[in-house]
């Protein structure tokens, strides 16, 4: 990967918040996504984002523990129960969506390792790194919102995306310096930050744990069927 961009935080939050609806469509037929990353959110060129990979959804019927075969070096975004190999819910694909979130306002994910051990066992035991650490223009509510969406314990994080499409179209309609309604306030990790803050809408990647440009953007196939654009290609611009 050569660079990554950043996002201007409306237009994050509209595509997030496109994504988000699907989830609540979702959640409203009892199911559970379990692949929501870059490979599978689309976006066509009025802008309309697309979420794909239903193939992957349970029901929550089925409580028994499964593997996706999709699940190609995609632990940037799943959250601490998968990592865990443990029974998954909405709050899953709520936590992975946090952490596509976070990548596309910060230029980075949540938690980076030199390999998928790492990334995944600090998911488990980590807070993630506040935001603003990286993007110090991210506003403190959606910095908030990331937050909660990004609690290691999942009954910390939104109960269902209906409940964060409340508070994200609050954002939107309000303007950066909302305070929202319930607080959701974490302690996050405060460990210094020892790199530069990401300037302007690009900046070069730096070290191993970028070296996976080949497995976050989407393919022809992909674009052919939606006619549209993967968002991995926006993260993870080669």
């Amino acid at each position: 990967m050569d660079s990554v961009q950043v996002f201007d935080e409306g237009q994050a939050v509209e595509i997030i918040m496109q994504v988000a609806r699907a989830l609540d469509y979702i959640d409203s037929r009892g199911a559970v996504h379990r692949a929501v990353h870059p490979r599978n959110i689309f976006i066509a060129p009025n802008q309309v984002a697309k979420l794909a990979g239903f193939g992957l959804a349970r029901n929550l019927i089925d409580r028994a523990p499964t593997r996706s075969t999709a699940r190609v070096e995609i632990e940037y975004y799943l959250s601490p129960e998968e990592a865990r190999n443990e029974p998954t819910d909405i709050r899953s694909d709520i936590y992975s969506l946090g952490a596509i979130l976070y990548h596309m306002v910060t230029g980075r994910p949540p938690f980076i390792g030199k390999g998928p051990v790492q990334v995944l066992a600090r998911r488990v035991t980590d807070d993630p790194p506040h935001p603003k650490m990286f993007n110090p223009a991210i506003s403190d509510a959606l910095a908030r919102i990331l937050l909660r969406m990004l609690a290691r314990e999942a009954t910390e994080r939104y109960s269902h995306p209906r409940e964060l499409l409340e508070d994200l179209a609050l954002l939107k309609l309000s303007g950066p310096s909302i305070e929202l309604e319930r607080d959701y306030e974490r302690e996050a990790s405060v460990s210094r930050f020892r790199g530069r803050h990401l300037p302007g809408f690009f900046r070069r990647s730096r070290g191993k744990a970028f070296s996976m440009g080949s497995f976050l953007f989407l393919g022809i196939a992909a674009a052919a069927l939606f006619s549209s654009l993967g968002l991995g290609l926006y993260l993870f611009g080669r």
